[in-house]
């Protein structure tokens, strides 16, 4: 079957379901936040779809005419009830013709009423457009009751429908992601399925027919754990089955593979596969996670894994990476570098101090050295806590205490990162703003 593609004024569909979600929520002030999200919408876009837009402004006049009946009359009449009244007439006329113009196609036309019925648009809107348009428009009372009859049966033909057809759509994808999972680690080299086809088929299907961004948003995020759509209890599907012994070389080469084909097909996939990795590795606290994540990221800095997904293998296997290489496929190394120190796990921070030290800056050095301070502090003040008979608080835990209260003083709201980008304070590792704070009360002296 084939699809046609329309440009819609959201980023991503996280954007359209972040807007549904307000739409539709008990809170005034988040349904309002939401009705204003769909009004720059309408200013960035032509292609606002009509149950997007008319969501929107049923849920404008349903508040407006809410308050409209608490107001105090004025001659037997709220100041505003006219006006909504013909406002609210108009709105309905613009959904059902918008909905019934979208199925107007052929040389014929056909009757309002059978595309109503083959659409599965309620008779009773059909009836009220007629009546708004040709006769005598209905009371306010009459017009408000249909009007959220309307938001509630928007809300299950478009809505709920589009967000289990995206849900369909993002399990379909992992299961298939389940499928190369389940190959990748096994203790078979998967150059042997390579060479009857089995696992580039798979691989190519997936990649031909997912989109650029389903890749960001739901194909790599299940690949490093980062989704929602995967089960609370299921780890990131990169990682092999912990029940199961499985040999650390052939798993990597395997993965090393899997990811060089990612690249072929969209050349910024290892860079935001590695940022999604640190974002997993912000929270985990898993041993065998972090031996197995680290072994992949390390094996996606070196010299070999470049050679292949460049077929560039003239310097030694063993010589590390220059900036420009890594740049050349697409790394953006300050940016890992940014993430990977919002890692707690001191293994986290021992990889970026082996492996990414050639790439950062004196201060960002600095910082990585007082961020590995402040772990091993928490570390220390952990485990003393943890066999102490008594509750007094050690002097490492005040000495936080000291820190936190010192940058929620003084803590900006934005911070400057390197020469030009900035960052907001609660995106950035303490540390960071340790850093900050130090530097900036020098040049004050």
């Amino acid at each position: 079957m084939n699809t046609i593609k329309r440009m819609v004024p959201w980023m991503n569909w996280e954007e359209w379901l972040f807007v549904k979600n307000l739409l539709f929520s008990s809170d005034t002030n988040l349904v309002l936040q939401g009705i204003d999200i769909v009004n720059a919408w309408k200013l960035r876009s032509t292609g606002v779809p009509v149950a997007v837009e008319s969501t929107a402004i049923f849920s404008d006049l349903i508040l407006k005419m809410e308050q409209c009946l608490c107001e105090e009359e004025v001659n037997g009449y709220a100041s505003s009830y006219n006006e909504l009244t013909f406002a609210a007439a108009l709105a309905m006329i613009r959904m059902v013709n918008g909905m019934i113009d979208v199925e107007q196609k052929g040389v014929y036309s056909k009757s309002v009423n059978t595309i109503a019925e083959s659409i599965g648009l309620p008779r009773v809107f059909v009836d009220m457009r007629h009546r708004c348009s040709h006769n005598d428009i209905p009371s306010f009372e009459v017009l408000f009751s249909t009007l959220k009859n309307a938001k509630q049966w928007l809300f299950d033909f478009y809505w709920q429908k589009q967000e289990q057809s995206l849900l369909n759509q993002a399990n379909a994808l992992i299961q298939q992601l389940l499928s190369i999972s389940n190959l990748a680690s096994t203790n078979k080299d998967m150059s042997v399925y390579n060479k009857k086809g089995d696992i580039n088929i798979v691989l190519k299907n997936i990649f031909i027919n997912t989109s650029t961004p389903d890749i960001v948003h739901t194909l790599i995020p299940a690949l490093c754990g980062t989704t929602m759509c995967l089960p609370m209890d299921m780890q990131p599907l990169v990682l092999p089955n912990a029940k199961e012994k499985v040999e650390e070389a052939t798993w990597l080469e395997n993965w090393i593979r899997i990811i060089a084909i990612g690249y072929s097909f969209w050349d910024g996939f290892i860079d935001c596969f590695i940022i999604h990795l640190a974002m997993y590795l912000r929270n985990c606290e898993d041993p065998f996670a972090l031996h197995w994540l680290l072994l992949l990221c390390r094996s996606l800095y070196s010299r070999p894994f470049f050679s292949m997904v460049t077929n560039k293998g003239k310097k030694k296997a063993q010589e590390p990476c220059s900036l420009e290489e890594f740049q050349s496929i697409g790394y953006h190394v300050s940016q890992h570098i940014l993430e990977l120190l919002r890692v707690k796990a001191l293994p986290v921070l021992t990889f970026v101090k082996e492996t990414l030290s050639s790439f950062m800056t004196e201060r960002d050095k600095e910082l990585l050295s007082l961020r590995m301070e402040m772990v091993e502090i928490g570390m220390t003040a952990t485990d003393s806590t943890s066999h102490a008979s008594s509750t007094d608080a050690l002097p490492t835990d005040d000495h936080l205490r000291e820190m936190e209260s010192l940058l929620n003083s003084q803590r900006p709201s934005y911070v400057k990162v390197g020469y030009s980008h900035f960052c907001e304070t609660d995106r950035l590792p303490i540390g960071s703003l340790l850093v900050w704070l130090v530097c900036r009360n020098k040049q004050r002296k």
